[in-house]
């Protein structure tokens, strides 16, 4: 009797082990790739160099890169990207890019860029300048 008692609990164990190791019970997650994710370049009379902070002189054009990875194994949904720019001027320009899902944390990180002069610069939006590169 004691043997049969052992038997039964250790199949009911392994039974355990098998259905809570199966797909319909593992849980998928997202993760948004955190870290340096979010730098630049000056595109007005050097070579874009990605970097981060970026020498610029007032009037010049900063290209700005995100990079937007799930690593999870789970189909992020609904993200949302997300840059604030400073609006108060200034020789040392901080902007923040926030990435969010409805289904992941949100991961940031900085930029900064650096105006030569004494002179506080914000900065402006190109019109139609905003791409989206797919995978690869």
């Amino acid at each position: 009797m004691k043997d049969k008692i052992w038997v039964t609990i250790l199949a009911l164990l392994t039974l355990g082990v098998f259905i809570f190791n199966s797909p319909n019970f593992a849980k998928a997650s997202t993760a948004f790739r955190s870290g340096n994710i979010f730098d630049g370049g000056n595109r007005t009379d050097r070579l874009v160099d990605w970097e981060d902070p970026i020498p610029a002189d007032p009037g010049e054009v900063i290209e700005f890169r995100v990079l937007v990875q799930n690593d999870g194994s789970e189909n992020a949904s609904n993200t949302t990207i997300k840059v604030d720019f400073p609006s108060t001027p200034s020789t040392s320009l901080v902007s923040t890019v926030h990435i969010t899902s409805t289904n992941t944390a949100t991961v940031s990180d900085t930029i900064t860029v650096n105006v030569s002069g004494g002179t506080g610069q914000l900065h402006a939006l190109i019109p139609g300048h905003t791409k989206m590169y797919g995978p690869g």
